[in-house]
């Protein structure tokens, strides 16, 4: 929808509707995507509407999550506004008098000691207004304390549920928006002081605060989570920013050492990996070299969990500095994702060893689909260092285990040496492909070789109602040429039995004109008495028939 067209493709009503929402902190966060708060009642939703170059909207999206057509009222409110500021034409201002409002005129009949009594009385009631209006007051602060931070977080979480642990999503939302506010002018002083008192000691006791009254507030919101994140990934980017190289050089190997202690703490695992992925260029090397050294001393790498892993290996590939400190890696039973990256680069320097870790992960992986990409890095590994037989010999596992791959057949059968091993081997997987009825991949190899063999008459007897007709079809003719009496009666069974209703709109359909096309009427007749699964079919084949 084009918003230039908003008001005559969403009805009047909504319109109007959507005119009374109260939108506030409006937003262009980028060029043409706007972000804003409404509000309804006590509830609050994030609202964010993004425009294409021609005004098209192509992204709208509400945390209210309205279940009905179209937009709901308050994308449609901030639509509005975003077309009132494209349409409205800069006019002279002139100077008028506007009378006083029912506030102001509230307000002058109040006297100062009525309002602050009252004010007072009001302030202990709500403590989130309390708050708001504290930290509004109080934006002049230069410098903060570790007691006054915490008394600050304390502050936003009982403002808003008081007394008790946990806190609704809704909850964590407000939450999450006075620690901003909160924490916004603590951010700033830490841009100049955090880093350099005591080390990063100042910051980190934040984040150390942040997180333990996270544990207290944990459901499905992720707005207080992402206020810890901002503060780290924030004055992680002041340090590597502000530092002079040498300081930073010794603070960072501070935090480093501290990885490697040996109960190790990952607070300071997060600052170093923060510190890494906000670093220049220059600075992710001296981490990466600093990061080497270390490992090259240590005796063993089981002290450390698999996040550390990864970013260990992650940081080495980036950098290119890994080939050294291979060695003290090794699977990680479950953890593909990280074994994936290990074993790709183990199989550069030691390949036997990155097979045997492959064959060790396949053993374990319950669910065969998680071992796709260890078949693809063993099947490098013989590519890349051993003979056809030996890569033959895999292909063979492969297919053994389900795999559908006529050229993989192709392959093993020209190069397995030992015809008794083949001979096993067929016979192993034409009994596999037996169990798979009706899975088309499964068909078309297990047909495939049987035409290769030219063994027409085991092709006619396997034709089921499970049989995909696209199947069938390529091989019609030739089993046609070889005996197309024992054909039809093959192909009519299946076709009375096949309860297929998509395929029969498309490949069941190609194969009946095949068969009326070869066969004349008297092939037919025994069809019009048959019960079909499939009543599409029948109707069709009755229809077709008459017309021969």
């Amino acid at each position: 929808m084009n918003i230039i067209n908003l008001k005559k493709e969403i009805t009047a009503s909504k319109i109007k509707s959507a005119e009374k929402v109260k939108l506030r902190e409006i937003e262009e966060e980028t060029p043409n995507s706007f972000v804003a708060f409404a509000d309804e009642g006590q509830h609050s939703f994030d609202v964010k509407i993004t425009l294409d170059k021609s005004d098209n909207v192509i992204e709208n999206n509400c945390e209210c999550e309205t279940k009905t057509k179209g937009y709901c009222g308050h994308e449609i409110a901030l639509m509005l506004h975003i077309l009132q500021s494209k349409t409205t034409v800069a006019k002279k201002k002139t100077v008028k008098i506007k009378p006083p409002t029912e506030i102001e005129i509230l307000l002058q009949n109040i006297s100062e000691v009525e309002l602050k009594d009252w004010l007072k009385l009001y302030l202990k009631q709500n403590k989130e207004t309390f708050l708001d209006l504290k930290l509004y007051f109080s934006n002049d602060k230069k410098e903060y304390s570790i007691d006054e931070v915490q008394t600050l977080i304390v502050d936003a979480i009982t403002s808003v549920i008081g007394k008790r642990k946990k806190a609704s999503a809704q909850e964590n939302k407000k939450i999450a928006e006075l620690l901003q506010k909160s924490l916004d002018p603590v951010l700033e002083f830490s841009k100049n002081n955090t880093l350099d008192r005591n080390g990063i000691a100042f910051y980190k006791a934040i984040h150390q605060l942040l997180f333990a009254n996270y544990y207290n507030l944990l459901d499905s919101s992720t707005k207080y989570n992402k206020i810890i994140v901002d503060f780290l990934e924030k004055s992680t980017i002041y340090f590597n920013t502000n530092e002079e190289a040498k300081s930073w050089k010794e603070k960072m190997e501070k935090y480093c050492n501290a990885i490697f202690n040996n109960k190790i703490n990952y607070m300071d695992f997060n600052i170093v990996k923060s510190m890494y992925s906000n670093a220049t260029r220059n600075q992710k090397e001296i981490i990466a070299k600093y990061i080497v050294e270390k490992i090259e001393k240590l005796s063993s790498t089981k002290q450390f969990n698999t996040d550390i892993k990864m970013f260990f290996l992650e940081m080495f590939l980036e950098n290119q500095c890994w080939e050294s400190v291979i060695g003290f890696f090794e699977i990680e039973i479950y953890e593909n994702k990280y074994n994936v990256l290990f074993l790709n680069l183990l199989k550069t320097t030691d390949p036997q060893l990155a097979a045997d870790y492959c064959k060790k992960v396949i053993k374990h992986n319950y669910y065969d689909y998680y071992n796709e990409p260890y078949y693809v890095i063993l099947q490098e590994i013989i590519e890349e260092n051993g003979s056809k037989e030996e890569l033959a010999k895999f292909k063979m596992f492969l297919l053994e285990n389900g795999r559908k791959n006529y050229t993989d057949y192709a392959f093993i059968k020209e190069n397995i040496k030992d015809e008794k091993v083949f001979s096993d081997f067929r016979k192993k997987l034409i009994k596999t492909f037996n169990f798979y009825y009706g899975e088309e991949e499964h068909q078309e190899v297990f047909l495939k070789i049987l035409a290769d063999e030219k063994d027409y008459k085991t092709m006619i007897s396997r034709i089921s109602q499970y049989t995909p007709a696209s199947v069938i079809l390529k091989y019609c003719d030739e089993l046609f040429a070889f005996n197309k009496e024992k054909l039809i009666v093959e192909l009519k069974n299946k076709l009375s039995k096949d309860h297929n209703e998509i395929a029969s709109e498309k490949s069941e359909l190609q194969l009946l004109e095949w068969m009326f096309s070869k066969y004349d009427k008297s092939y037919f007749a025994s069809l019009k008495r048959m019960k079909f699964s499939n009543k599409k079919n029948e109707i069709y084949i009755v229809n077709k028939i008459s017309l021969l």
